[in-house]
């Protein structure tokens, strides 16, 4: 954990150039490890998405998953069971929105399960003092102060003050090339343009495998009394 409480001094004007597009979900089931079956079947119908390198598939969470902090299920053979508040959201930049809409109607295989994409609403990002990921790839699978020095060397070389810094419970995601390690990450006392273009840009890689992706995050006083309990 990184906190200092040293205050914000910002960065330069930023106007985001990426768009959260939520689509409706037709389906009963979905695999917890779902990330890379889901990307496949996306990349399918937007191939496009691959040459987009901050482009990224949030991952589907059920009403279980709370925060983020622990997913249901385990990490290998569990379940989440969608509801009709379930959306499926994809981060991509803002030129790119209208071509999206070639999922809606489509018929996905993740893992087994078929999803049905229903229609779409854009959603444009917010600027939040505090933003959360669920997952970013702790690419040496190392010390969790090694991760978080890290993250802020690579904030720091964006220009993004990198202060308050708290992680989460490792988790593990599949992929084509294998497992990646990957860790939940709170950054708190950022600046409107510092959190939209750190939305904007995200850290890490694995986007279109859901990591790497933050969105506002209201309250850090049970974040972090979760983050005690690890």
């Amino acid at each position: 954990m990184r906190w200092d409480e040293e205050s914000s001094a910002g960065t330069a004007a930023y106007d985001a150039d990426a768009i959260d597009v939520a689509f409706r979900l037709s389906g009963r089931w979905l695999p917890v490890d779902h990330a890379s079956a889901l990307r496949a079947a996306i990349v399918k119908i937007l191939p496009w998405l691959e040459d987009e390198p901050d482009a990224g598939i949030h991952s589907i969470h059920g009403a279980a998953s709370g925060n983020g902090w622990e997913r249901p299920g385990g990490e290998s053979g569990g379940m989440l069971n969608l509801s009709r508040r379930t959306r499926l959201v994809l981060r991509v930049p803002v030129r790119r929105a209208a071509e999206t809409a070639a999922l809606c109607g489509r018929r996905l295989d993740a893992g087994g399960c078929e999803l049905t994409i229903g229609g779409r609403q854009s959603r444009r990002l917010k600027p939040a003092g505090t933003v959360f990921a669920r997952y970013v790839v702790d690419e040496e699978d190392g010390d969790e102060e090694r991760f978080v020095e890290r993250v802020a060397s690579e904030l720091r070389e964006r220009s993004v003050s990198a202060r308050k810094l708290l992680c989460g419970r490792s988790h593990r995601i599949g992929s084509a090339h294998g497992v990646h390690i990957t860790r939940s990450l709170l950054i708190a006392d950022l600046g409107r343009d510092e959190s939209l273009a750190l939305q904007c840009r995200g850290v890490g890689p694995g986007r279109l495998l859901g990591c790497g992706l933050f969105v506002p995050h209201k309250d850090i006083g049970p974040v972090r009394a979760m983050a005690d309990d690890a």
